[in-house]
């Protein structure tokens, strides 16, 4: 009688998400590789400011977590000096 058997080995492809893009008058900071867990946070360059969600987490379904933030103008308020 002759028995025979084999090993299997599970392999798990690494979740990464595709880069995020620096949103216009602004840049991003953390992260490096994107994998999932990787946080990112979105700032906005001086006289601009954050509109919307300023973290990002990339997921484990390679997608990041809701929508990139856009960079507006900030408006101050007109003050009249007499």
């Amino acid at each position: 009688m002759r028995f025979s058997y084999s090993t299997h080995l599970l392999t798990f492809a690494e979740v990464v998400c595709e880069p995020p893009t620096n949103p216009e008058n602004g840049y991003i900071q953390g992260g490096s590789t994107y994998k999932a867990g990787e946080v990112v946070q979105f700032h906005c360059h001086r006289g601009f400011m954050v509109e919307g969600q300023p973290i990002a987490v990339c997921q484990d379904n390679g997608k990041w977590s809701g929508t990139f933030p856009k960079c507006k103008t900030l408006k101050l308020p007109f003050v009249q000096v007499t």
